[in-house]
């Protein structure tokens, strides 16, 4: 007799246990819960940045960019929940998982200097900096993609990205389903004098990859730099444009300093 038959018949009683998956959600919630707690903590102490990150210039409402820089909490604390923070993790993990998968597939891709420091850019006086630090390099590509005329090196940036979203990067390309990390990679290009972009996007429901190659268009990376210093040279967000005059507008709905914007 085996294990299971001789136990078909448990019960719940003290000394035996259950096997049967249980449809109460209650102690996954609290684990959760109790993680994202930690994650949340965690993140309350680390040291907030000292610059505008050229990630961000591309944020279509330059107040909100202005409440990010001036560092206003925001409506409700902490601003990012701990399912937000385990994002923020799988996509640095699958970050590196993808250039392995890069290089096997004989691009030289570079991640870090030789100190093992990320490459990057820092501009502007102290205090008024914006800086950013860049997923890779491509500095040479397999002699099957040598017909593209994109003259290295190239910048590599990767994300991640839910499969609705990934089908729309895929369906309508990057700069215009995703027009935040359209100015990101053109403003790194231009202050690492680079001369395209290799655009990676990982599927995290299928692992699919998704490659967009793109040129460097100079007039995306000025009018991006212009927002990041009229940003950094404010004295407070307010003196800042809201992306709307309307309130209830759409645009507004999900901020996160939607009532102290909107209060006089």
């Amino acid at each position: 007799m085996t294990f299971l038959e001789a136990h078909k018949n448990r019960i719940t009683t003290e000394g035996l246990m259950d096997f049967a998956p249980s449809s109460d959600k209650t102690f996954s919630d609290r684990c959760n819960r109790l993680i994202d707690l930690a994650m949340e903590a965690e993140n309350e102490k680390q040291k907030s940045r000292n610059y505008l990150g050229g990630s961000r210039l591309g944020v279509e409402c330059l107040r909100a960019l202005g409440y990010e820089w001036h560092k206003v909490p925001t409506d409700e604390q902490p601003q990012f929940k701990g399912k937000t923070l385990r994002r923020f993790r799988m996509g640095h993990l699958h970050e590196d998982e993808t250039a392995d998968w890069i290089r096997k597939a004989g691009f030289d891709l570079r991640t870090h200097k030789p100190d093992g420091s990320q490459y990057g850019f820092s501009v502007g006086p102290e205090g008024k900096v914006i800086a950013g630090h860049i997923d890779g390099v491509i500095v040479e590509a397999p002699d099957a993609l040598k017909e593209y005329p994109f003259p290295l090196p190239w910048l590599m940036e990767h994300k991640v990205m839910k499969a609705s979203k990934w089908r729309e990067c895929n369906d309508k390309g990057v700069k215009i389903s995703h027009p935040v990390y359209w100015a990101q990679c053109h403003v790194y290009m231009a202050y690492m004098q680079l001369n395209a972009c290799m655009f990676v996007a990982l599927n995290t429901d299928t692992s699919e990859l998704l490659f967009q190659m793109f040129a460097f268009d100079p007039q995306v990376a000025q009018w991006a730099s212009d927002r990041g210093v009229q940003v950094v040279l404010s004295n407070n967000p307010k003196e800042l444009p809201r992306i709307t005059r309307d309130e209830t507008d759409f645009k507004c709905k999900f901020c996160n300093w939607k009532k102290q914007c909107w209060t006089p």
